[in-house]
């Protein structure tokens, strides 16, 4: 359906009809900024939740890679070198994939920020104030 349109000839005459677009405008407005809020708020909770994944598997990574049979006697049997190496090597794997995740989320993460918190978000924040204000003297110059 779409917004109606504003014009600007029409703010001098403020009439009804005027008043009514505009404020189909503000609720978009409001509808749009409660929508960028909680896309921010959810992006930084999903980063968070990747960084503790990232620092799990490096842990988890670590614990595989230092792990060591006890063995009985003086020499290791064949199984529990295959064992070992066949644990360092998943361990090597899990360190390998958790690499690459980092990098994709760095990506992401950086292409976040410069989305939602750079000068653009800034700007767009300041003119949400400046629209409040704004607003709050329409609504109260008839008063």
């Amino acid at each position: 359906m779409g917004l109606p349109t504003l014009e600007f000839s029409d703010s001098y005459l403020d009439s009804p009809d005027f008043r009514e677009r505009l404020k189909c405008h503000e609720i978009e407005l409001e509808r749009t900024n409660k929508f960028i809020k909680e896309l921010i708020k959810d992006g930084s909770l999903l980063i968070g939740a990747l960084r503790n994944l990232s620092m799990a598997v490096q842990k988890f990574s670590q614990s595989l890679q230092d792990f060591q049979f006890e063995c009985i006697g003086d020499a290791e049997t064949d199984d529990e070198i295959n064992i070992a190496q066949s644990l360092k090597e998943f361990a090597r794997l899990l360190i390998a994939v958790e690499e690459e995740r980092r990098r994709l989320v760095w990506f992401h993460f950086q292409y976040f920020q410069v989305f939602f918190q750079l000068p653009s978000l800034t700007e767009v924040l300041g003119f949400s104030l400046f629209h409040s204000y704004r607003k709050w003297c329409f609504s109260h110059s008839g008063e």
